[in-house]
């Protein structure tokens, strides 16, 4: 009876923040580029607008990207990938009276990727979507003027190379 009982005597922990309770302005971002396909001899261009419905989202949450394709091009689209990245942002500098001297480090980790294959054919139109789950990453805890983290989302079309 006391070997069962301390089997199922044990805990688990989760860390988790708390925001307080406001809405901040979490609106809509969309952002539009164009790509003209081929290197040498011209196939057209692609012209893609992205947009994913808020700004501010809790781990655990599914960030749902819409993308609008308009592909011109003479080659059909094939597959979308999109990246969520966490940049880090360091900077020093060392002011002594002979030597000036300026330090600067940028890292990048990956958090979250995912991929659709999907198909859109030369000189049409296409709407797709596409899910990244918000992973349980915390940032780092030390806080100063000198370290700066933001979150980037890239996305990327593959076209057919024939």
């Amino acid at each position: 009876m006391g070997r069962s009982a301390c089997k199922y005597n044990k805990t688990e922990k989760k860390v988790f923040r708390v925001f307080p309770r406001f809405e901040p302005e979490n609106t809509r971002i969309t952002k539009q580029a164009e790509k003209e396909i081929g290197t040498i001899f011209k196939k057209g261009v692609v012209d893609i607008t992205v947009s994913v419905p808020k700004q501010i989202l809790v781990p655990g949450e599914m960030l749902t990207i819409t993308l609008e394709i308009d592909n011109a091009s003479k080659r059909s689209v094939t597959c979308i990938r999109a990246e969520l990245h966490r940049c880090s942002d360091f900077y020093c500098q060392n002011t002594p009276i002979t030597l000036y001297s300026f330090h600067h480090q940028i890292e990048s980790k990956q958090l979250a990727k995912n991929r659709k294959d999907i198909h859109i054919e030369s000189q049409t139109h296409g709407r797709e979507k596409l899910e990244l789950n918000i992973p349980y990453v915390l940032p780092p805890t030390l806080k100063f003027p000198t370290i700066e983290n933001m979150h980037s989302l890239s996305v990327e079309l593959v076209t057919d190379l024939t």
